[in-house]
């Protein structure tokens, strides 16, 4: 839509509105600048034989931002022959700057004639790309066929409304990354965001934009919450320009605005920090755990240094041999620079690697994407991470496996993980921890897999509540805490915000030490599906969620009451030999149960089972060993009333529109041998 300004009839009075508008010389007036202008001209210049003469409907001409119509601009006029040109394109063709870059103008066209028999112009312009409204003027000009030179008839300023942009401000930089604030103003919806180390000239940028040829703004993004915008993967102390271009929700290339920052440099906070024994082993050498690119100063801690560039192909083969040392002495290392990996996995320096790295006292930041650390006996101390140094991980998989003189964990170990959506046997075998702090997983949000990561920490007694808490995304906790044979009790809300969990075979089988249960343990965890799983390749036995938890007693009535999508609970209960009693509510809420093969195997405190065990289990297929080897049981077997008639898991089969076929059922009693209906039994059950 074009907006006239009808009570505006100066250019005067347009200055107090528009920047640099009205304020030229008064010379071009006396030249026939104006919106009714008349120069000697004979009669053939005009349609009427009058005075030429040509005047807009209105006094400014304000366009919208963006273009959503094709509106006319309405004039009256009596030349035959005319062309109208901005101001800024004839000043441009005037100047000495002609041969240089075209610069960027409102209108798509930014010149066109006319002819006598027209009453306006059709205009089309460009999307506002700044963060200011835009001016300039139309030029209307009679073309003379009588005398030299052509004549200017009219002029009318323009303006173009400012657009949708983001303001950005600088939150923090860091060595490599840039956390930006970005307020969107004008209706802006979301942003494109590339970052450069060349200042490039926003007419160019412009110019890519309007022209259809933009390979910078890529991707749109939606304004996050807190309006922030982090980019990663830059250089250190290294300056660099960011231009975010703003999107409209009717227009996706709107303003442009600019912010230049330059990346920290790197100090003594930054450096790896290792301390490593020097001993008969390593034959006083120590070997550093870096490989992959490193880049960077080592301070060896003798007062000798080296300076590394270059691609370290093995762990270890960066080393250095201490003279005139004869007995186990430790060293303090220290490495400022990058490196993409720390790993005790190396082909010929491994046995020299964990036997001699005995602490982390500094993680600093060294820009690693991979960290494995496993099997190094000799590490105790971890040190908090401070400065980022495992941002870039996406795993730790393995990262402390065995390593089997750790005691503890700092609080912050794991601060800036965010990033990490595994921890596959992260803690495996570290059979000296005693503690876990409660924010140990807080930062890696997007966790989805706890498989084997406490597996034996055999000196593990206790767990914190809060140790899930931020993993909402989590679905495997297989065997997380298997063979944890110190660990008394669990907290009630352990997984209380775990609610996609979806498998948690074995994971606290062999927990040797632990009692009861506290009721509400899986109250939020109603998507798991597999509590076990049967051992290939014969199926001859299976582990379970507690099974092997010798010293269990009791099992609270609610255990799997939320957990309507489970259907595999093998081995469940298997091995847990001071277990006295099972609810008869137990199974109650899962209707989708198919396998409960092991379930109790072995279950030899077990004194009776309550007749509605399985009252609601009716797609059970897969019973195999469920009760074998609970050798105290008395009293009947499980049975489900149909029309009266008590009908036992043995005689299902014969109740087809009431059960599924059990079709795994060898030795589900197997020396069940004092219940009272053990003799009508069929043997293959037994």
């Amino acid at each position: 839509m074009l907006v006239g300004a009808t009570l505006l009839t100066s250019c005067e009075k347009l200055e107090e509105l528009i920047t640099g508008i009205g304020d030229e010389d008064d010379s071009e007036d006396e030249d026939g600048m104006g919106s009714d202008l008349e120069p000697s001209t004979p009669e053939e210049d005009t349609s009427d034989g009058e005075a030429p003469y040509f005047r807009f409907n209105t006094d400014t001409l304000y366009l919208p931002a963006y273009q959503d119509a094709q509106p006319s601009l309405e004039f009256e006029s009596n030349i035959r022959d005319g062309y109208y040109t901005l101001e800024s394109l004839k000043h441009y063709q005037d100047s000495a700057e002609f041969i240089q870059e075209t610069p960027n103008y409102i209108l798509r066209n930014p010149e066109d004639y006319f002819y006598g028999e027209q009453s306006s112009f059709y205009l089309e312009w460009y999307g506002n790309h700044t963060s200011q409204p835009l001016t300039d003027h139309l030029l209307v000009y009679q073309r003379r066929y009588y005398e030299a030179g052509d004549t200017l008839i009219a002029r009318i300023p323009i303006v173009q409304e400012a657009g949708a942009y983001v303001i950005p401000e600088i939150i923090s930089t860091d060595l490599s990354n840039v956390t930006l604030k970005l307020t969107p103003h004008n209706g802006a919806i979301g942003y494109s965001l590339f970052v450069s180390q060349d200042s490039i000239p926003f007419s160019t940028l412009i110019r890519e934009v309007n022209e259809g040829y933009d390979s910078y703004f890529n991707t749109t993004q939606s304004f996050s919450g807190d309006y922030t915008h982090t980019e990663e993967n830059l250089q250190e102390a290294t300056k660099y320009y960011a231009y975010i271009m703003a999107a409209h929700e009717t227009y996706s290339r709107a303003g442009i605005t600019m912010i230049s920052f330059t990346t920290r440099m790197r100090n003594s906070d930054d450096d790896l920090v290792l301390e490593m024994n020097l001993n008969p082993v390593n034959n006083y050498t120590a070997y550093l755990p870096l490989e992959g690119q490193v880049k960077g100063i080592i301070d060896w801690g003798d007062g000798t240094s080296e300076t590394v560039d270059g691609y370290i192909g093995t762990s270890g083969a960066l080393n250095h041999h201490y003279e005139n040392i004869t007995d186990v002495t430790p060293i303090q290392i220290r490495f400022r620079g990058t490196a993409e990996r720390l790993s005790s996995v190396s082909t010929n320096y491994k046995d020299y690697i964990c036997n001699s790295l005995t602490g982390i006292v500094q993680w600093g930041n060294t820009g690693l994407s991979s960290m494995k650390l496993s099997e190094v006996r000799t590490l105790k101390t971890l040190a908090a991470d401070t400065r980022g140094a495992l941002a870039n991980l996406d795993n730790l998989d393995e990262c402390f496996y065995k390593c089997t003189a750790l005691e503890t964990l700092p609080e912050g170990l794991f601060a800036y993980a965010g990033k990490v959506t595994g921890f596959s046997q992260t803690f495996y075998g570290c059979t000296a921890l005693r503690s876990i702090p409660a924010d140990l997983f807080a930062a890696a949000k997007g966790a989805t897999s706890f498989y084997y990561t406490f597996y034996g920490c055999t000196a593990l007694t206790s767990i914190p509540e809060d140790l899930f808490a931020e993993n909402t995304k989590v679905h495997d906790m297989n065997v997380t805490f298997g063979g944890c044979t110190a660990l008394e009790s669990l907290p009630a809300g352990l997984f209380r915000n775990n609610t996609q969990l979806s498998s948690m075979k074995s994971t606290f089988a062999g927990c040797s030490s632990l009692t009861t249960l506290p009721e509400g343990l899986f109250a939020a965890c109603r998507n798991i599906a597999s509590l076990g799983e049967l051992h290939y390749p014969d199926y001859n036995s299976a582990s379970g969620i507690f099974s092997d938890c010798i010293a269990l007693e009791r099992i609270p009535d609610d255990l799997f009451s939320a957990m309507t999508e489970l259907k595999d609970a093998p081995g469940i209960f298997d091995g847990c030999t001071a277990l006295t009693a099972i609810p008869e509510s137990l199974f109650a809420n899962n209707k989708e149960l198919r396998t409960i093969n092991f379930a109790f195997s072995g279950c030899r405190s077990l004194t009776s089972l309550p007749a509605g065990l399985f009252d609601q289990n009716r797609m059970l297929q897969s019973v195999s060993n469920a009760f074998s080897g609970c050798s105290s049981l008395t009293g009947e077997s499980p049975y489900t009333l149909v029309n009266g008639q008590k009908v036992h898991l043995y005689e299902r089969d014969s109740y087809p529109d009431y059960f599924l076929e059990i079709t795994q059922r060898s030795n589900t009693f197997e020396n069940c041998s004092h219940l009272s209906d053990y003799e009508q039994i069929p043997d293959m059950w037994k």
